[in-house]
This record gives structure tokens, sequence and C-alpha cells, in this order.
């Protein structure tokens, strides 16, 4: 009988330490629940490497706080702590590299928009992100709190819109300069005065 009891609670003992670990299906299944938030419009712009990166820092953080993906679905709320997992790796890349602004608000889209011109360097998308960021941190509690409001819908795209033609005003103002066209009359009237002054010197020289 003690041997029947004892093999009992080593079978208990082993079945429950196989419950405390995530299956490959199980971390697959999980990699499905946040790919639902691949459309999401502030992760649709990264290409598949990336999200597969995001997925993969996401789940790590999961498999981390719940024993088997069982445990996690059985959590009040696991969707919503998903969706904050979500919003908390992302604003992490954002901190860490003000230039990952460029998966919420890619370059193209804001030329697209008339935000950006055409041709910007590196350095000054560089500028131009951070920018961004700082506004943000500075307009909302964190990056963290902008993108969960953002992801329930509570940003407002005209506070948005007004921080994007803030940080873009120095680089419409440069291309503007550029792009001036060239008063050629002007151009010839210096070159007729040029040629004057030279006769003039060639007279007083002689």
């Amino acid at each position: 009988m003690k041997r029947l009891l004892l093999g009992f609670a080593l079978l208990v003992v082993a079945t429950a330490c196989q419950n405390k670990h995530w299956t490959p299906e199980q971390r697959a299944r999980l990699h499905d629940q946040i790919r639902a938030y691949r459309e999401w419009r502030y992760l649709v712009n990264m290409n598949d490497a990336e999200f597969a990166m995001l997925a993969d820092d996401v789940a790590a953080l999961v498999e981390s706080n719940y024993a088997n993906l069982n445990d996690f679905v059985a959590t009040p709320g696991s969707q919503d702590s998903l969706k904050t997992t979500v919003v908390g790796v992302m604003a992490t890349y954002v901190t860490t590299d003000a230039r990952n602004m460029r998966y919420l608000f890619p370059y193209r889209h804001l030329v697209r928009e008339n935000v950006l011109p055409e041709g910007l360097s590196h350095e000054q998308l560089k500028q131009f992100y951070k920018c961004m960021a700082d506004k943000i941190n500075s307009g909302y509690v964190s990056m963290q709190n902008f993108l969960w409001n953002a992801m329930s819908n509570n940003v407002s795209q005209t506070v948005v819109g007004t921080i994007q033609r803030d940080c873009a005003a120095p680089f419409m103002v440069e291309t503007s300069e550029l792009a001036k066209p060239r008063d050629h009359h002007k151009d010839r009237k210096e070159h007729k005065d040029d040629k004057h002054k030279d006769k003039s010197k060639g007279k007083d020289g002689k």
C-alpha cells in the first residue's frame, strides 16, 4: 500500500512538473495570439522580421510570468495583460532608440501626407524622430502611456499632427530655401554690373 501511495505521489509530482513549462504547441498558440496585433496601426509598418522579434520578446515576458499557457489563459484579464505586454515592449524599443519611432510613423507615410519633404538624410530623420519622442514623453506620462492610449483610440490625431509639424518645421524651412527659384533677371543684372566694373578698372589702369 505504501509503495502504491508513493508511486501515486511521484506521478502527481511528475504531472505537476510537466505542467510547469511551456510546450512547443503552447508557445505556437501564444504567438498566434500575439499575431492578432500585427494589424494594429502602430505595428503594421513593421516588416515580418521586425514583428517576429517583437513577438519573441513579448512571448518571453509572458512565459517568465506564467507557468504555462493554461495558467495564463485562466488569469482574469489575460488579453489585457497580453496587450499591456505588447505595448510595454514597443515602448521599450522607442525609449531605447528614438529612431524606432519610424515603426509608428514611417517616413514614406509622412512624405505622402506632406509632413516631411523627400530626400532627408539619416541624421535628419534621427533628429526628427528624437524630437517626436521627446515631445510625446513631455505630453504624456510615458511612451507606454501614449501607446496604450493610441491602441485604445484615445489619442487625438490633431495633437499628433501638431507634434509632427513642430518637429518637421526646421526641415521644411531648409527644403523651401533650396527649392526657391533663382532670380535670373537679378543674376543678369549682377553680371552686367561686374562687367562694367571690370571695364572701369581697365580704363583707370591705362
